[in-house]
């Protein structure tokens, strides 16, 4: 061997080759810390996400559950200053109890997608004067027409409860006649 040849033969020795099994296992090595971090990132992405803000109820919702508490608030009175309808107004009171539990669960679920609570409502609407049957039976029948026209600006779900609390309220305006 000459002189000259005698530094490659050197450096090829001083420089060990890449096995296979080296390559493969730095390879190896690389995808399974590459997943792992990706896997910790994906784990933390989520909690962010489920903080998101509340939406928007609709207004058509809204509208009809603070019709509903009018509702219950005047049926309330009208209960306690007439006992001889009381019969009648119970029964009334309960249909707008419920369709006020129905009317906030469709809130629940539009603002926060039924994973959280709604808020409740703290504020009671002012008190009016006691309503007559005929003031009852005209606030029923405006409500009717709301909860109607309410239904028409919806789809789903929600229209259905509404266009089914029309029907109802159209239902006690006939009794109270």
């Amino acid at each position: 061997m000459s002189a000259a040849d005698q530094p490659s033969q050197r450096h090829r020795a001083a420089t060990p080759a890449t096995s296979r099994r080296g390559f493969v296992i730095g390879g190896l090595a690389s995808v399974l810390l590459a997943g792992g971090a990706g896997a910790t990132v994906a784990m933390l992405r989520p909690l962010s996400r489920h903080r998101a803000t509340p939406k928007q109820p609709p207004a058509a919702l809204t509208a009809a559950a603070a019709v509903e508490a009018v509702l219950l608030r005047d049926l309330d009175r009208a209960i306690a200053a007439a006992p001889a309808n009381g019969t009648v107004l119970r029964q009334l009171r309960a249909d707008h109890a419920a369709h006020l539990a129905g009317l906030t669960a469709a809130i629940r679920v539009a603002v926060f997608d039924g994973t959280t609570p709604a808020p409740s409502a703290s504020s009671t609407p002012p008190l009016a004067p006691l309503r007559s049957t005929a003031q009852l039976r005209a606030a029923e029948t405006a409500a009717a027409r709301a909860a109607a026209a309410g239904a028409l600006t919806l789809t789903g779900d929600d229209a259905a409860l509404l266009a089914s609390i029309s029907a109802c309220e159209a239902s006690h305006a006939e009794l109270l006649a």
